[in-house]
């Protein structure tokens, strides 16, 4: 499996990225630019999003280019989860979701737990 993975469950589309274990800003920035392209091929609000985030490290620069990312997904993501998330990082994650007007978002534990919330009624 790849940092990008595309599955349906129960009908519904979900893109889970794997931002864990970066040895390098390029290598993340780069695994945003294909998540962006990948993600630009479903239809607007279509698609259920889950972000592993787990011993990720971030700066001011890796932050502004999560924005920018998560600005562009607006349009497609339905839903959205991240896991892995803890102390510092929860606290960056919350501000860009909020600054960027992501209402649907949870931190969860597990992937499971993320396909869960984001199956469930709204």
């Amino acid at each position: 499996m790849g940092r990008i993975e595309a599955f349906t469950r129960d009908g519904n589309d979900f893109v889970y990225l794997d931002m864990t274990k970066f040895t390098s800003r390029e290598e993340f920035y780069e695994l945003l630019a294909d998540a962006r392209a990948f993600i630009s091929g479903y239809q607007e609000g279509s698609l259920y999003l889950i972000t592993n985030v787990e011993g990720m490290k971030f700066d001011s620069e890796c932050k502004q280019h999560m924005m920018d990312f998560i600005s562009h997904n607006n349009f497609y993501v339905k839903k959205s989860a991240v896991v892995g998330v803890s102390g510092a990082i929860k606290a960056i994650a919350n501000s860009m979701f909020k600054a960027l007007g992501r209402k649907s978002m949870r931190f969860t534990f597990t992937r499971e737990k993320a396909i869960e919330w984001l199956l469930e009624k709204e």
